[in-house]
């Protein structure tokens, strides 16, 4: 029996999160054209990822996009 000593693992998978780009200003007035993630202020996310492992996966083959349903 083999030990794993790598403590525990948090996976955060945020659908659609990217979006498109709108105009923000609505929103949040002077954010201009962007999309949600890059209007939003993020600190807790961006403690998160510079404590963690971070990448990109392929879920299909390389350069293939594909929808939800099939990423996840």
């Amino acid at each position: 029996m083999t030990t794993d000593n790598r403590g525990p693992v948090l996976f955060v998978l945020i659908d659609g999160l990217a979006d498109w780009s709108i105009e923000m200003d609505k929103y949040l007035p002077g954010a201009g054209v962007a999309t949600p993630l890059a209007a939003a202020r993020t600190p807790a996310m961006d403690a998160i990822a510079a404590g963690g492992l971070s990448g990109l996966m392929d879920p299909v083959e390389p350069g293939l996009a594909c929808g939800s349903d099939t990423a996840h």
